[in-house]
């Protein structure tokens, strides 16, 4: 478990840490002010209770979610 995917106990739901764009290091694969590449915002794992886990993944368009079933971070399997 990791800081990204990590259980609130009480809630039985997972809201884990935000990643933000300016947080990321530049690396041969990561432009950050590339034309034709739109930067993400922001994105981090939610689940709800009793639900699927998602990815959400904001940025200036809006915010889409993705049904993940294991952290991408760490690799625990979050779906049932």
């Amino acid at each position: 478990m990791c800081s990204y995917c990590e259980e609130n106990e009480e809630k039985n739901m997972i809201i884990g840490k935000s990643i933000k764009t300016s947080e990321f290091r530049k690396t041969a694969g990561y432009e950050r002010n590339s034309k034709d590449k739109y930067p993400l915002l922001e994105l981090s794992i939610h689940k709800g209770i009793d639900e699927e886990a998602a990815l959400m993944i904001e940025n200036n368009f809006g915010i889409r979610y993705v049904n993940v079933n294991y952290c991408p971070f760490c690799g625990r399997k979050l779906a049932g």
